[in-house]
């Protein structure tokens, strides 16, 4: 393991969140007030509630975290709602009486009440949706904007994707380095992309995989195509095109720029430094200060 190694991973195990960590506590209480709600309204029955996101892929960071909440109805079970909008309506019905909220494509994003919707503190993000057959599975996810009203995909073959993956600590490496540099893209694409570009990286070591897939974003123009492992018809690239492709191969391409001259540190700083994409043409964009819990 080489130095460098050594401090990438010294700043994500300060950054990663486990079930051990104290911010967990928040999480879980608020994951059991939604499911008590749910289940209130709805019954105990005919319907499955899991983590999803960041905390079953094992991928959350203390700065920027969210709690996914996957209420999936079972294929026979018309209760919650008949159709798959009368379910994500039900179901946004029920908590928007006890949280602020903001509906998304499949999800609601819960906030507490009175609470700002920008910086710290906890998001929630339910996504309710119908299995396809049975209780296990593919799922049917109402979509409220896109060019089809459902999506069909299977989150647990996404979490396995992630979780399971060879180069997983690589991945939560990439992550942080997104979400400390201001870059807002999807983190469901980018996660993806990530796991593409270090597919043929097994044998590098963390901080090499982490140079390698900036390497790749820094020097590619437009989006590439990215594998949904659930669903060979969903287009995932299509998340990251346009201005968002943009400010990613920026950001990409202004730290590996910082790679002859500054340690890991800079180049994932301690508080998030947004990369100002025009400005990256034109000069060197300071980094985030802080306090460093790390020596690199």
């Amino acid at each position: 393991m080489t130095n460098a190694d050594q401090c990438v991973r010294a700043i994500l195990q300060t950054e990663r969140l486990t079930e051990q960590s104290p911010e967990m506590a928040p999480i879980r209480t608020e994951r059991e007030r939604v499911k008590s709600l749910l289940t209130e309204a709805f019954g105990a029955s005919g319907v499955s509630m899991r983590d999803g996101g960041s905390k079953a892929k094992n991928t959350m960071l203390k700065r920027d975290h969210d709690l996914d909440m996957l209420y999936y109805v079972h294929a026979d079970n018309d209760r919650v709602g008949g159709t798959l909008k009368d379910i994500y309506d039900n179901v946004l019905g029920v908590l928007a009486n006890h949280y602020d909220f903001t509906p998304g494509t499949t999800a609601v994003r819960l906030f507490a009440k009175g609470r700002a919707r920008t910086g710290p503190g906890l998001r929630i993000d339910v996504v309710a949706g119908r299995f396809v057959e049975g209780s296990s599975g593919n799922v049917f996810l109402h979509q409220a904007d896109g060019e089809k009203s459902r999506l069909m995909t299977n989150p647990d073959v996404h979490i396995a994707h992630v979780r399971d993956f060879h180069s997983h600590e690589a991945v939560c490496a990439c992550k942080l380095w997104r979400v400390a540099n201001g870059v807002r893209v999807k983190q469901f694409a980018f996660e993806l992309l990530c796991i593409d570009l270090l597919e043929a990286r097994r044998g590098m070591g963390l901080s090499a995989q982490v140079a390698a897939v900036l390497k790749d974003i820094g020097r590619t123009q437009s989006a590439p195509a990215i594998r949904d492992p659930a669903n060979s018809g969903n287009n995932v690239s299509k998340l990251l095109t346009g201005a968002s492709w943009a400010d990613l191969q920026a950001a990409a391409d202004h730290s590996v720029s910082l790679f002859a001259t500054h340690g890991w540190e800079e180049i994932i700083p301690a508080t998030v430094d947004v990369v100002d994409a025009p400005a990256v043409a034109r000069a060197s964009v300071s980094t985030g200060t802080g306090t460093k819990p790390w020596s690199c």
